[in-house]
Formats: structure tokens, C-alpha cells, sequence
């Protein structure tokens, strides 16, 4: 008697047995959603938050959040406050989307009191995570280049060669500081000994357009030494290690006979393991090269290949 008596308050308090673990109670959340059951996806998803489960904080924190009030239908009364208390717990606990948004959020005063260093403190784990727009906006809000620079340095300082691969781009394109491919070189080279795919696809641009070494180690770019053996090398070398945008330059270059023997068996290879990686430019590139036909594979394939990419976000021009 006593228990329902517990269970009947703790219901109409509104707290809920979170019975399974985090990501149970997750799974059953995307599940609901798929059924169009908002209410129980909203309900599982506040049980798993409740746990630490990094992906329902954030759900719970869009389902809140009066800008995303038409995509996230449940809860109906939507608050701003509380949305960002949930981005933040998401972030702490690993998001990447939630340690971006709540940068957004300090950065934006909403939800919480405008606060630019700490909407600085937030971009930088959210870069550390991976997010894919996180080093523009770190950038924009820095101000400065220096500065910038020196947390991509203090990146690669902890092992994140994500941020070799970016500072290298930058000494190459001399943007936003002066170009010294000497400098890019070795941050390149810091990721070539960990195998990092962007670092040595950016290694291979440098083989395939030209460098030249001085006696006293300075590098210059130079298209009369480009040595397109070693460009090869090192787009496959970073095609095995997940680079879709070497596994792509050399499905065109094996397509167009660019700079190598034409091949398209050789191309299509190259752009159906870039499109295995969710690379939507190369699943419609494989479509492409059955429909032509470029190569002889079951038509059936040639659309499977172009709806990925339709499902990857891909539209050709």
C-alpha cells in the first residue's frame, strides 16, 4: 500500500522510473519519434537525460527550445532558460551540437546573460568535438589570428590533428596570416605520424601542385616539381584513413586520365569508398558512371548509388 501510495505521488510530481539504461531509454525516444508518438519521444528522452545520456540532453534541450518550436512539437510550452541548461549539460557531457549551441547561446544572450567568453570557452570544445562549423564562428568571435592560432597550436599540443590539417590549410592559403608552407609542412607532418587522413590529403595537394625545399629548409610552392608518383601515394595512404576528398581527387583523376593513366574501373573504386564514407558528391559520381556507362554494373546499382546521394544532401548542378 505503502509503494503505490510513493508511486501515485512521484507520478503526479511528474518524475518517472527510469527503468534500462541511457541509451535503451534513447533508442526507445528515436523509436517513438519514428512512430510519431512526440509526447513518449520527449518522455524517453527526459528519462535517459536523466541519466547523462549526452545526445537526449541535447534532444530535450531542442524540444524546449522556442526556436525550434515547429520542428520539436512536444512539450507544447516551450522554454528558452531552461533549453539552455539542457545545451549545457549536453556539452558537458560530450555533445558537440551541445557545446555549439551553447556557445551560440552566450554568444547571443538567450536563454542566459550574454557572456562572449564563454561563448569563446564553448566554440573551443565544441571544435575539439569535432563540429564542422565550430572553427569559423571560434575564429570570427576571436577576432584575432594570433590568437586563433594559438589554440589550433595548443589543438595539436594535446594530439587533435584535425587542427594540423586546418592550421597547415591556413599557412598554405595565407588568408588570414602570411603563407609559409614551411610552417605547414611541419604541421602536416605532426599528423602524417599519426596516420590523420586530412593531414595527409593535404600532403598529397602539396606533392600533386609543386613544392621545392631551399638549402637552409625554407618551402615555396613551385608546379614545376610536382611529383604526382608520391601525390598518389599519399591520397591513397589517406583515403584508408577516411578522407573522402583524397579518395574524390583520385576518382577524377583516374576518370579524366588527369595527370595518371585513365582507368575507370580504378575511379569508380575510389568514388564508391568515398561514398561507403557518406560522401554524397561520390555516391552520385558512382550513379553516374553506371548510367553513362562509364562501367558495367546492374542498373539497379546505378540507382541505389544516386538515391545515397539524394539521402546525403547531394544535388547536382
Amino acid at each position: 500500500m505503502k509503494y503505490l501510495l510513493f508511486t501515485a505521488i512521484l507520478t503526479l510530481t511528474g518524475y518517472s522510473f527510469c527503468q534500462g539504461t541511457s541509451q535503451e531509454l534513447y533508442n526507445k525516444g528515436q523509436q517513438a519519434w519514428e512512430n510519431g508518438d512526440y509526447k513518449l519521444w520527449y518522455q524517453n528522452n527526459l528519462d535517459a537525460a536523466q541519466k547523462g545520456h549526452p545526445e537526449a540532453l541535447l534532444n530535450v534541450a531542442f524540444a524546449l527550445d522556442p526556436y525550434f518550436s515547429k520542428r520539436f512539437p512536444f512539450p507544447v510550452e516551450k522554454d528558452a532558460v531552461k533549453a539552455f541548461e539542457f545545451y549545457k549539460k549536453s556539452a558537458d557531457a560530450g555533445s558537440r551540437e551541445g557545446a555549439y549551441m551553447t556557445g551560440d547561446l552566450y554568444r547571443l544572450g538567450e536563454g542566459t546573460t550574454k557572456n562572449v567568453p564563454e561563448a569563446i570557452n564553448y566554440f573551443k570544445k565544441a571544435y575539439e568535438l569535432g563540429h564542422p562549423k565550430a572553427a569559423n564562428t571560434l575564429y570570427q568571435l576571436m577576432g584575432n589570428a594570433d590568437d586563433y592560432i594559438g589554440f589550433l597550436q595548443e589543438c595539436i599540443g594535446r594530439k587533435n590533428y584535425a587542427a594540423a590539417e586546418e592550421l597547415a590549410i591556413i599557412y598554405i592559403s595565407g588568408e588570414i596570416v602570411q603563407a609559409d608552407i614551411s610552417k605547414a609542412m611541419k604541421c602536416l607532418e605532426a599528423g602524417e605520424k599519426a596516420n590523420h587522413g586530412g593531414c595527409l590529403y593535404v600532403m598529397g595537394y602539396l606533392y600533386r601542385n609543386g613544392f621545392k625545399k631551399s638549402p637552409d629548409g625554407i618551402v615555396t610552392l613551385n608546379n614545376e616539381d610536382a611529383d604526382i608518383e608520391k601525390a598518389v601515394y599519399y591520397y591513397n595512404l589517406a583515403g584508408k584513413n577516411g578522407s573522402t576528398n583524397a579518395l574524390n581527387n583520385l576518382g577524377e583523376m583516374y576518370l579524366q586520365g588527369m595527370e595518371v593513366k585513365q582507368d575507370f574501373e580504378l575511379s569508380f573504386s575510389n568514388f564508391e569508398k568515398s561514398c561507403n564514407l557518406e560522401n554524397g558528391y561520390a555516391c552520385y559520381m558512382c550513379g553516374m558512371m553506371i548510367a553513362v556507362p562509364y562501367v558495367t554494373r546492374d542498373a539497379s546499382l546505378g540507382e541505389e548509388f544516386s538515391q545515397k546521394a539524394i539521402k546525403l544532401g547531394y544535388q547536382p548542378e
